[in-house]
């Protein structure tokens, strides 16, 4: 009769406790919620641990409001799909979006969903997305951009709870910087 080694026994005993499903660590918890609009209300799934990103635009508040949806529009989030439009509130989303790539890019280039089995979940999973982005006038000619970025992921073909995924920020950055693109700005913060 062989014995293995305590370090080889220990190491396959560690292992035995990873999911096999290769489900990140829980980082965020998802609940449902409904965002009230000037068109009516949207189901979204909201994470009470998500960031907002934060930059400032050198323009007023209402020519970066001009700017926002065509900033949408050139990351590759269609019309259709900017279904959170609120002039009083100067919001815009993109609530509830089932997307695999944006832009043309893949969504790992945005978020951190995990991995499973030698691929990463973001490229893989069905992903579901929210966006939003406020903006913040400010008295000195300057406007904050303040957007926020909830997505989650299901496994395609398996029945199971939406795994949790974090910003890398680029996304939220790339809107920000396409208001100031278009506001025509030169400085940035």
């Amino acid at each position: 009769m062989h014995r293995l080694p305590t370090a080889l026994v220990a190491a396959l005993a560690l292992a035995a406790c990873v999911p096999a499903s290769g489900a990140p660590t829980p980082r965020q918890t998802l609940t449902p919620t409904r965002v009230e609009t000037p068109g009516g209300s949207i189901e979204t799934w909201i994470s009470a641990d998500a960031q907002i990103r934060t930059d400032t635009v050198f323009a007023p508040a209402e020519a970066a409001w001009s700017a926002l949806v065509p900033a949408y529009l050139a990351l590759g989030i269609t019309d259709s799909q900017v279904n959170l439009i609120d002039p009083d509130g100067r919001r815009v989303g993109a609530m509830r979006l089932q997307v695999r790539r944006l832009g043309g890019q893949r969504l790992s280039s945005y978020l951190d969903c995990g991995h499973q089995v030698g691929t990463v979940r973001a490229d893989q999973a069905l992903v579901t997305l929210s966006l939003q982005t406020t903006l913040e006038p400010r008295g000195s000619g300057e406007t904050v951009v303040h957007t926020r970025l909830d997505a989650q992921a299901r496994d395609v073909g398996v029945s199971s709870q939406p795994l949790p995924c974090t910003s890398n920020g680029s996304l939220e950055r790339s809107i920000a910087m396409a208001v100031k693109t278009r506001t025509g700005e030169s400085r940035w913060r």
